[in-house]
Order: C-alpha cells, then structure tokens, then sequence
C-alpha cells in the first residue's frame, strides 16, 4: 500500500510538489474557514449502515493483459454495444419481442416522449436546486438541507421507479441463481445480498407492486426476426465493462 502522507524530510518530495501540499492546506483552511462563517443552521449527523461490504478493486497496473481484456472494452466492443442499441431500440419501438433482446437501460429511449419526458425532469429538478440556490443567496442564508429536501421531492418518482426496476432484476438474478448456480459467478450473490439490506432498509418498493416482465426488459409482441448471434466480448481497450 502507498502512504498516503508523507514527512516534510522524504526526500521523494519535489520543491513543485511540497509547493501544491502548501497551497492544498491553504485551500482547506480558507474552506473550514468560510464554513464556520456560514455555518447558520443546525448541526448536521452523518450515520452509516450497519452492514458494510468491501470489495477490493485492483489497479489495472497490477492486472495482467488477460486481466485487463476480460474487464474493460475496446473500441470495437463499444462500436457493437451502440449498434446492439440501436437495434434493440429499433424492436421496442416496433413492439417486437426476443430472448436475444433487453430493453434494461434504454426504457427512456422507447419514444420521443418519452425522451422528452425525461429530459424535462431533469431540466426540472435541476432548475429547482438553482432556484433555491439563488433564494437563499438573496436573503444571505445558507441551508443545504433545504436545498437537498428540495431536489429529493422533485426526484422521487424517478428514485421510486429505480428501486422497482433494482428489485425486479434482482428477483431474476435470484431466479438464475437458483436455476443454475454453478454457473453463475458468486459475484451475483454478492450483489443480492447487498441489494436485499438496502431493500429492507428502504421499506417502499416490494416485488409485489412492480409489473415488469419476469425477464428483464423482456420485450412485449411477436417476435419478427430480432434476433442477432451472440459476440464476444473481451478485447483490450479503455472503456471499462458495467
């Protein structure tokens, strides 16, 4: 592991480097400095989680080359994932289904309303947070909370259809999982067990109130020939893999 800190005597340290350390520190001490000027409202509580789960995530330095192409894609399989979307938005909007096909991620793009839709509650949320910004700047106030309640009202639907689509695809993880489990990497369990806690934690969103297909993003209709083979993915590049 590399220090994080270091002594003013190691001689590791460049006269350019020492120099930025010293500006760092300035730069924090105006910031606590400005912070307890402004610092008007209520003390604030930071709490965590009970169950914390870790995982160790090596540098791409200490990955092999096969390492490093099972993990991040190339400019071809980048190039091939957009046609895939493109295709895959093609049968949506066409109402065609296939078990080659899934619409995970691109739900947004299902029409042009959709679209719209989407990008005017974005615009939305956001000019709400500028417009309190501005508010309390004009009555020389400073309260984050306020403004985080604020984004948290506007973005509630989308945070709520969030959680359902999570709870439906871990539902059909949990499915594949018990179907095949040698098959399955122990990573999923990893990702089901996390997802339960938070669920739990939240306490809005059960299996029970989503309507999405079994599959996800299983397109609904006839199946018109909206299938396309399999490809590999795995060649070296700069994108990582999601």
């Amino acid at each position: 592991n590399t220090n994080c800190f270091l002594e003013d005597n190691d001689n590791t340290i460049t006269p350019s480097e020492r120099q930025d350390g010293v500006s760092i520190e300035k730069n924090f001490s105006n910031m606590r400095r400005t912070t307890a000027a402004k610092s008007s409202s209520p003390s604030k509580h930071v709490s965590f989680f009970r169950s914390v789960h870790i995982t160790l995530v090596p540098s791409v330095y200490e990955m092999t080359d096969s390492e490093v192409r099972d993990v991040w894609y190339s400019e071809e399989d980048s190039d091939a994932l957009q046609r895939d979307n493109v295709e895959t938005v093609k049968c949506m909007r066409r109402g065609i289904t296939s078990p080659d096909v899934c619409t995970r991620g691109l739900e947004q793009m299902q029409s042009s309303h959709h679209m719209n839709e989407r990008r005017f509650l974005k615009k939305s949320i956001v000019n709400a947070v500028l417009d309190e910004q501005e508010s309390q700047a004009g009555r020389g106030e400073f309260d984050p909370e306020a403004i985080a309640s604020i984004s948290r009202a506007r973005s509630r639907a989308a945070t709520e259809l969030a959680i359902t689509l999570a709870v439906a695809d871990a539902s059909f993880v949990k499915r594949m999982i018990q179907r095949a489990p040698s098959s399955l990497p122990s990573l999923l369990e990893n990702v089901l067990t996390i997802s339960e806690g938070r669920n739990e934690n939240i306490g809005r969103v059960t299996e029970s109130q989503t309507s999405l297909p079994s599959s996800p993003g299983t397109l609904q209709g006839k199946d018109k020939g909206c299938r396309r083979p399999p490809r590999e993915i795995g060649a070296a590049g700069q994108q990582p893999k999601k």
